[in-house]
């Protein structure tokens, strides 16, 4: 029953089932789990903010402020040392807990213990995400914000101005440890649609043509998406509506590919994007056009498409025929 998980998302660090049933709020499950002899540790205390028990715990064994949790996923990590154990986390201390739930209390608490701040920098960091209150509490005690190496883009200015105060290097055409440039990352369809990000990063100098390592634009990620309002922030910021990936294909293309749960979506991108210029008689690379592909289609939303995309090809100027 002390087995810990949900490495990352959505808890961010591995913790205990009775951890989880407390954040979810199911209080007969974590009593339950407590009178079957669940484990109540210095982890779990700083993980759900709960003062007086971490003092109490600390009190009792002070060398549980660097006790370490082993995650049990893959982890990366900046430390120069190599891990001999691949589940070994140094940084999975309390305090590394307590900034990964956004418990400030408790992350001062633990820093006022004397926790070990600077060692651990890039993750604390990446944990405290856009909490500025912690994000300032972590940089007061020694973080280091150039190990994150690098370029930091936050969703709030105020944390992203607060690193670059502290040296942190601000770049928003920096690609993320996956390749993926921040404005492409933010139109991904597993993300949310986040116009307000889209021209926040825009503002900053974004790119709007950078793309990931499949050479997919902002905009080719936001037409799978079915995402409207991206698209419109993107195409405001300058994105040409027909600029082909290595395939050749545009941003047409990905939207007739999309798998949406909402067809009227895929519809409605594939609507707007013919509204916007989108050329439905470019062909890619295999010298398919979008019409193609569309008529491999299967489904209720194949007719509507298809009578999109001929009426655009009847109405294209001569020269695109």
């Amino acid at each position: 029953m002390n087995a810990r998980g949900c490495f990352y998302t959505p808890y961010r660090v591995e913790i205990s089932p009775y951890t989880v049933a407390r954040v979810r709020g199911k209080t007969p499950v974590a009593e339950r789990l407590l009178q079957a002899g669940a484990l109540y540790d210095v982890h779990t205390a700083a993980y759900l903010g709960e003062l007086d028990r971490l003092q109490e715990l600390l009190d009792r064994d002070p060398a549980a402020l660097e006790r370490t949790l082993p995650q049990w996923h893959p982890v990366w990590h900046p430390y120069p040392e190599p891990l001999d154990d691949p589940h070994a986390a140094p940084y999975a201390t309390p305090l590394c807990y307590a900034v990964a739930a956004g418990q400030f209390e408790a992350a001062r608490l633990l820093i006022e213990r004397g926790a070990e701040v600077r060692r651990h920098s890039w993750h604390l960091l990446n944990f405290a995400g856009d909490n500025e209150a912690i994000v300032r509490l972590l940089l007061e005690a020694g973080a280091d914000p150039q190990k994150l190496n690098r370029p930091v883009v936050t969703d709030q200015e105020g944390v992203s101005r607060l690193l670059a105060e502290h040296g942190a290097p601000v770049d928003p055409n920096a690609p993320n440890r996956m390749g993926w440039p921040p404005i492409v990352y933010v139109c991904r369809g597993d993300r949310g649609e986040h116009p307000e990000k889209v021209r926040k990063l825009l503002a900053w100098g974004a790119d709007v043509h950078a793309t990931n390592r499949k050479g997919k634009t902002a905009l080719h990620v936001a037409a799978k998406a079915g995402f409207l309002r991206s698209a419109e922030a993107l195409l405001e910021g300058g994105a040409e509506i027909n600029r082909p990936d290595p395939a050749g294909e545009t941003p047409l293309f990905d939207a007739i590919r999309a798998t949406l749960r909402r067809k009227d979506r895929k519809i409605a991108m594939i609507r707007f994007l013919l509204a916007h210029g989108a050329d439905p008689t470019l062909a890619n690379r295999r010298g398919e056009t979008p019409l193609q592909v569309a008529e491999r289609l299967r489904g209720p939303e194949r007719e509507p498409i298809l009578q999109l995309l001929r009426k655009a090809v009847r109405q294209a100027p001569a020269s695109q025929k």
